[in-house]
């Protein structure tokens, strides 16, 4: 598991325009995904605390979330996409609010696709992914819930992303488990995810300074 950051992790709010987001002082990465995928599990396992709420209702979360790491960047949860209960004017306010602050954000380093592990590439998860690409910033993909699969599923799922997303090998397909189990017992598949992630962040971080 990542160590702890020296500082702590705050919450510093919701927005769900340009109006509300904080100033670009400080690198961002931007936490993408269908709802239910994981996102907060990663945000609280990559902040070392619960930081972020975990919800099992799909589309609960409709605004973009800061909270920044140790005063040195911030994780930036996006709304989540796919959600099925809400109207069409609905839908289209979340993209506006997305496209709202991954076009042009200055301080944003690097955008994490988040992806089911245990599904074949979603045109959902097809669709973001051309949109983050199109933002400018580097993209990777994470392919959560790797614990819930065998071995040797984990590893087909991994080469079916990196098959679908990686455009052979320029784009990071990781795959992820936020599950810590104690003792003995064998390391869930995607184990090592979290650090790889962890590490790829701060890899960002200090090249924006």
């Amino acid at each position: 598991m990542p160590n702890r950051p020296s500082a702590p992790a705050v919450f510093l709010g919701s927005a769900t325009d340009q109006g509300g987001f904080p100033e670009p002082s400080l690198p961002e990465v931007a936490f993408v995904g269908r709802s239910n995928v994981g996102k907060s599990s990663l945000l609280n396992r990559l902040a070392g605390m619960r930081l972020a709420r975990v919800s099992r209702s799909p589309g609960r979360t409709r605004m973009v979330n800061f909270f920044e790491i140790g005063g040195v960047h911030r994780l930036v949860d996006l709304p989540g996409y796919g959600f099925a209960r809400v109207s069409r004017a609905e839908r289209s306010a979340w993209e506006g609010m997305v496209l709202s602050y991954l076009i042009g954000r200055a301080s944003l380093v690097l955008n994490l696709l988040l992806v089911d592990s245990r599904r074949d590439p979603l045109a959902l998860d097809l669709e973001a992914f051309t949109l983050l690409r199109r933002s400018g910033s580097p993209t990777a993909v994470i392919a959560t819930k790797a614990d819930k699969l065998t071995r040797s599923a984990a590893g087909a799922s991994l080469r079916a992303l990196r098959d679908a997303y990686g455009e052979e090998g320029a784009i990071p397909v990781i795959s992820c488990s936020t599950v810590v189990r104690k003792g003995p017992r064998r390391p869930p598949p995607g184990a090592s995810g979290v650090g790889i992630v962890q590490r790829l962040i701060a890899e960002k971080v200090r090249a924006w300074r």
